[in-house]
């Protein structure tokens, strides 16, 4: 049995109705009662989950994966591009300087440590002060 429907009053602007309107033909529906029937169930069912993909057209869901797949393959490409030439930049100091290993061990630790209290921040001034302080040999 299908319950008895009940009539709320609701007050919208012109602009609105006027979207309405444009929307019944589209959606299928027969008149504005169940246009905003089925847009209150709609925003119920959004407000009530806590996945809001469920919402979202596939086609929009596809745009934004897409996109975001994009940019992780640029930013691969990307870093693959910088560890190459850091390659190529180590494979010329080591050819043409003689630094003990113990000094790159020590280094290296700084290194890290600097990077992780300077959120990967790093200024080149303030790494050429380091290296005026610290003498390798």
């Amino acid at each position: 049995m299908k319950e008895k429907k009940q009539r709320v009053n609701v007050w919208l602007d012109p602009d609105i109705i006027n979207k309405v309107d444009g929307l019944i033909k589209r959606l299928n529906v027969e008149n504005q009662s169940q246009l905003i029937a089925k847009a209150v169930e709609f925003f119920i069912g959004y407000v009530g989950t806590n996945d809001s993909t469920a919402f979202l057209s596939d086609t929009l869901v596809g745009v934004i994966d897409g996109s975001i797949k994009e940019c992780e393959n640029r930013n691969a490409t990307n870093l693959f591009r910088l560890a190459v030439e850091m390659e190529i930049i180590m494979q010329i100091l080591v050819a043409g300087l003689d630094i003990p290993v113990e000094y790159i061990e020590r280094l290296r630790a700084q290194a890290v440590n600097t990077v992780k209290n300077c959120n990967g921040k790093i200024c080149f001034e303030d790494a050429l002060n380091v290296s005026n302080e610290e003498d390798y040999a």
